[in-house]
């Protein structure tokens, strides 16, 4: 999922589980925000990033990524991350009975 906003092309990361953007003046990549799941979606509001995480199920298709790893922080809800400060913020996590959610 992209999104042209502010002079930045904003991108997330699935299999990092991280939020970042492309600067077309730096002419680099800046990650912004490592987040507990496998990112879904986005949504933006003023300076707030909306973002849907699922958890990853271990499996041949997700063996090798870099967030398979991190089993204690795998969490499937909606995060918020406010642009201005990269302040990040859960709004609803499920950590028992959903795995996956999307926006």
């Amino acid at each position: 999922m992209r999104c042209l906003l502010k002079g930045k092309l904003w991108f997330l990361e699935s299999g990092k589980g991280s939020l970042s953007y492309y600067s077309f003046l730096d002419k680099k990549v800046t990650q912004v925000a490592s987040l507990p799941g496998f990112t879904r979606g986005i949504d933006f509001c003023g300076n707030l990033a909306f973002i849907g995480l699922s958890k990853v199920r271990e499996s041949a298709t997700f063996g090798g990524i870099p967030l398979t790893p991190k089993k204690h922080e795998r969490i499937c809800g909606v995060w918020v991350v406010n642009l201005a400060d990269e302040l990040q913020r859960p709004v609803a996590s499920h950590q028992q009975a959903r795995d996956m959610i999307g926006l």
